[in-house]
């Protein structure tokens, strides 16, 4: 029997840990939830189904020499890779019955998403892009061409989270990694569908992203304050139906 890959830890899966344990507070009635912003490094985010790929340890070596650190993230359904040109949201909401209105928040969140990318100017819609990485129904795109925000849910008793990766600038690298990680799972993919923000919007920073992005957000979220010490907006009972 082949032995499993083992790869190092990056920062990135030690914060996809931490936003997991801070699910896990809000489930258990510490507070009723809280948006936050994330910066990764450069890393490819595996899910549990692509670990169980033939080729998953051949495309372990192939991010790793395309300079990206791989680990297993506990949110979506394919390889998705960001790196320092990329934003990560994490919101997470305590919910007596989380799996209720699943596709509600997905629907809410998303187009608030899709409305923080059209402030900048940006065709922002919200739908699949026929070849995209990670292919979801609730992706962002522009204009129906290019992918530029990604989102999944973990759902917990008590509580879910909320998750998204929006790619500001630098889509090539990400392209790469991912067109040739996705031959060796043995997937499809369309390199020319991975797009970013400032290709549209020229000189875009992603605190301008952070800002439009969390300007749409908090007019659909009850947003209570912000958390001084740990630098999130908290919210009040939040559960669309």
């Amino acid at each position: 029997m082949t032995a499993a890959p083992t790869f190092p830890t990056p920062v990135v899966a030690d914060r996809t840990a931490a936003a997991v344990s801070r699910l896990n507070e809000v489930a258990s009635g510490q507070g009723w939830g809280a948006i936050e912003w994330g910066r990764p490094s450069p890393s490819a985010a595996f899910t549990r189904r692509d670990s169980r790929e033939p080729g998953f340890g051949e495309a372990v070596e192939v991010v790793i020499a395309h300079g990206f650190e791989p680990f297993i993230r506990p949110v979506g359904g394919r390889l998705a890779a960001y790196h320092e040109g990329s934003l990560v949201l994490d919101v997470n909401v305590r919910s007596e019955n989380p799996r209720s209105g699943t596709t509600e928040r997905f629907r809410v969140l998303s187009a608030a998403l899709a409305q923080g990318l059209r402030t900048l100017g940006v065709d922002a819609r919200v739908g699949e892009v026929p070849g995209e990485y990670c292919p979801g129904h609730w992706s962002v795109n522009e204009g129906d061409r290019t992918k530029l925000i990604g989102t999944g849910q973990r759902l917990v008793r008590g509580a879910f989270l909320f998750t998204a990766v929006i790619v500001v600038g630098n889509p090539e690298p990400l392209a790469d990694v991912m067109s040739s990680t996705y031959n060796c799972l043995g997937m499809e993919m369309d390199a020319l569908t991975v797009g970013s923000v400032a290709q549209h919007v020229p000189g875009v920073t992603l605190d301008d992203v952070q800002e439009a992005v969390g300007n749409a957000l908090a007019a659909v979220l009850p947003v209570s304050g912000p958390d001084l010490v740990g630098g999130r907006l908290l919210l009040d009972a939040w559960d669309p139906r």
